[in-house]
């Protein structure tokens, strides 16, 4: 391992190495030729030793990443020298020569990241079992008395073949159950429309969109989740032609859930690329209400690029609420995985990991949305649970008019309750007095305190009509003074 790094850094700032990133990788640690790119290094590494997804690479190990664009089948590699860095034969743009790049810089800023790996070559170079080999001759390993051993069954001049490379595996069955992770899938009514919960034998959970703006209803959304073992429901956050002001769309989706079965977990989806997606004020305010609202702590749902570009996202994560986050590690279509997460800016470790788009799991034919769940069934149904900061719900005063059977308030956001005579004629004193709203926990309280006041004035207005009769004088002094023109005591 220190040969390897050593001997890397031995060669920072030459140039020699543009566009032969696993030839440099490999010479740093005396490996003859195997392999004609670093992609096909990858699959063969992969196939003899785990990948690690994350970026705290050990040193003297291979970093892989998976080059886009007209560079995609080569790949590129690099070797760690620790603490999150590795020495490239290019920069963290791409720029030929040899230097120290970020692993998290290069993946931001290049291409997507796949990993480190214990294997190299079939040496196997972390975890003990592999000792650096002694400085090699020109040419290859050294192989009794100065000759160079030549690779088999290619040929005289001819480098040794590539492994094929192996296709991601589709499992033919269900999940596996690898113990507090849980596999799941994200849909959409529109884009899955024969989707029913029950097609795929072991999903875990459900994930569908109900809403986004303003103001847009997914239609269908109830059907996507009915039979679903685990559901949630998620929030297209400021979605472009329907985006309105946080309480806005916050009430719109609280409004929609009400129809949802109680355990349903409920996201927020971050990512519209019209939307300011560094206005945490807007993020924050979305969450606290739909919170308030529902009594529900909502999950914050993005990308690993827009946590990098949007500093202030970092308020979200100290204000506790938990992430679900997407970073696609292949483009090529992948099955279920049981992957550790990902590292996260602000160390903000991911309770749910969307990690591709183009999931292939049997009883589905097209591509889905694959998820990791880290925790078991009871964790995701505690992530439904009421928490202690749903707020009371208020009651509207809305009207108070002259029918004896048409004076109403409202209870919540859409439901009426209608009031007495009797009530009417109390509710009337207590709009004089300009009260606007009350509590829904008051409920019992402000009803008996109605009936209360209609009984004092009804007892008044009776005393009055007595005394008048009789000809008696009124307390205030005048035989016709009106009992209801001063307020009563109580």
């Amino acid at each position: 391992m220190s040969y390897a790094v050593n001997r890397a850094f031995s060669m920072i700032g030459s140039r020699a190495w543009a566009g032969k990133c696993e030839r440099f990788v490999r010479t740093c640690f005396g490996f003859p030729s195997a392999y004609p790119s670093a992609k096909a290094a990858y699959y063969a590494s992969a196939a003899a030793g785990r990948i690690h997804r994350d970026f705290n690479a050990p040193p003297g190990v291979p970093v892989f990443w998976n080059l886009t664009g007209k560079n995609a089948p080569y790949g590129h590699v690099a070797i760690s020298i620790g603490g999150g860095r590795a020495i490239s034969s290019s920069n963290e743009r791409g720029r030929p020569g040899v230097c120290i790049i970020s692993i998290a810089g290069f993946t931001d800023r290049t291409a997507p990241y796949l990993g480190w790996a214990e294997v190299y070559h079939g040496h196997r170079v972390y975890s003990g079992g592999w000792t650096a080999p002694s400085r090699p001759r020109s040419g290859g390993t050294g192989s009794g008395k100065g000759k160079t051993s030549r690779p088999t069954g290619g040929g005289k001049h001819t480098a040794p073949s590539a492994p094929a490379k192996p296709k991601p595996q589709i499992p033919t069955s269900q999940p596996p159950n690898t113990g507090g992770i849980l596999n799941g899938i994200d849909v959409h009514a529109k884009w899955q429309k024969d989707w029913k919960p029950d097609m795929i034998p072991g999903v875990s959970f459900t994930i569908t969109k109900c809403t986004g703006g303003k103001d847009y209803t997914v239609a269908g959304w109830q059907r996507m989740i009915a039979n679903a073992n685990l559901k949630g429901l998620y929030h297209w956050g400021r979605e472009a032609g329907y985006a309105g002001t946080a309480e806005e769309e916050a009430m719109h989706f609280v409004e929609a859930v009400a129809e949802a079965p109680d355990d349903t977990v409920l996201f927020l989806d971050w990512e519209d690329p019209k939307a300011d997606l560094n206005d945490a004020d807007w993020v924050l305010e979305w969450l606290r209400i739909v919170e308030e609202e529902t009594g529900r702590k909502p999950i914050f749902y993005t990308s690993h690029n827009v946590l990098q570009k949007c500093p202030a996202l970092k308020r979200v994560h100290d204000a506790g609420y938990d992430l679900w986050l997407a970073r696609y590690m292949y483009t090529a279509k992948v099955g279920w995985q049981h992957w550790d997460p990902p590292d996260v800016r602000w160390n903000w470790k991911p309770i749910l990991w969307q990690y591709s788009s183009a999931g292939g799991v049997p009883g589905w034919k097209g591509n889905l949305d694959l998820n990791i769940f880290y925790g078991d069934a009871a964790a995701w149904q505690r992530l439904a649970q009421q928490t202690d900061n749903k707020k009371e719900e208020e009651m509207h005063i809305v009207e108070c008019v002259d029918a004896p059977d048409k004076a109403q308030y409202l209870i919540g956001p859409t439901s009426y309750r209608h009031l007495s005579y009797k009530e009417s004629q109390a509710f009337r004193n207590i709009l004089k007095l300009q009260v606007k709203h009350a509590y829904w926990g008051d409920l019992q309280l402000i009803l008996a305190a109605l009936d209360q006041m209609a009984d004092h004035e009804h007892e008044a207005h009776k005393k009055y009509d007595q005394r008048r009769a009789a000809g008696v004088p009124t307390e205030s002094g005048a035989a016709g003074s009106d009992p209801s023109a001063a307020p009563a005591a109580d």
